[in-house]
């Protein structure tokens, strides 16, 4: 079950089911089971050329094939903990051993919660998004960005 897989990564698993039970996020720890890499909204988004939520997840849902969370304007693909020790881009930071990530209940993806949904549901348990992927996405976002840029000065 996901959820148990998850739970994991919990400092005080009792805790954070009540915190999931409540509707709200668990901190979860990155760098042992999972790690997760924080894109900002208007890189996604320009990637996914489009800004409704759902068009967006599911975008992020072929293109990474794994899940992603989206909190508060951006967007965390978990990745393997091993994506850390290599990651390195300064659009898009790689959470690090020792960092804490805000994860909501398994069962929400309501793109209209301000704490946070899962964009991207993990189907299984520990179902990860390729970290090259993840960077793929990056590079074609600075791609069409540098694009319009360009075309906006003719």
């Amino acid at each position: 079950m996901v959820q148990d897989w998850l739970l994991a990564a919990a400092p005080d698993v009792q805790q954070a089911r009540w915190e999931w039970s409540e509707g709200g996020l668990t901190f979860l720890r990155c760098g042992e089971l999972l790690t997760a890499i924080r894109l900002p909204g208007d890189l996604v988004r320009t990637a996914a050329a489009s800004s409704d939520p759902t068009e967006v997840g599911t975008y992020l849902a072929e293109v990474l094939d794994g899940p992603v969370i989206a909190s508060r304007g951006r967007y965390y693909p978990l990745v393997l903990p091993s994506a850390g020790v290599a990651w390195q881009h300064p659009d898009a930071e790689c959470l690090a051993r020792g960092t804490w990530l805000g994860v909501p209940p398994v069962t929400e993806t309501n793109c209209q919660n301000p704490l946070g949904y899962w964009a991207v549901p993990m189907r299984r348990p520990g179902e990860l998004c390729d970290a090259n992927a993840v960077l793929h996405l990056v590079q074609l976002a600075q791609h069409r960005l540098s694009g319009q840029e360009a075309g906006d000065g003719n």
